[in-house]
């Protein structure tokens, strides 16, 4: 007898997800253009504000241990990475799940940060499942009133 797979909607935008993630950040899509869903990571929510100050950056982290977080800043590319594992079942009776949109796996995120932000400065918090990221400007970098020789000033 035959087995058919039934169509799994969820299963096939996660696919298509993918496959756009990794041509935006030239990858290469996979060959077989389909993936078990265990294998496909998740992009978690980011928010980016700016000031005259700087730039912030909050990102959604839910679930995850700021343990299993890493930030890189190399030259103006930050990149964000971690993992979230699924939640071990140790019943003696196993569940069986019928529908999970939470993302689990590895996940990375990359910004190009301003040449105006002062990499040395670069501060990081995580409180609540928020990863929030401090991105000040450069006193270098920021406008000044020059005098000129021999006035006064106002």
């Amino acid at each position: 007898m035959l087995a058919v797979k039934r169509w799994n909607p969820f299963e096939e935008m996660a696919t298509f997800h993918q496959e756009l993630e990794h041509a935006f950040r030239g990858r290469q899509a996979p060959a077989s253009g389909r993936r078990a869903a265990s294998d496909l990571s998740w992009i978690p929510a980011a928010e980016v504000s700016s000031s005259d100050d700087g730039w912030t950056i909050k990102m959604a982290l839910p679930g995850i241990d700021s343990s299993a977080v890493k930030i890189e800043l190399d030259d103006r590319l930050l990149t964000i990475t971690g993992e979230r594992t699924a939640p071990s079942d140790d019943s003696e009776k196993p569940r069986q799940t019928h529908l999970s949109e939470f993302g689990y796996g590895r996940f990375w995120r990359s910004f190009t940060v301003p040449d105006t932000v002062g990499g040395d400065d670069v501060t990081a918090s995580f409180k609540n499942g928020v990863l929030s990221l401090t991105l000040p400007v450069s006193e270098a970098a920021k406008p000044r009133q020059i005098a000129i020789a021999g006035v006064k000033a106002a």
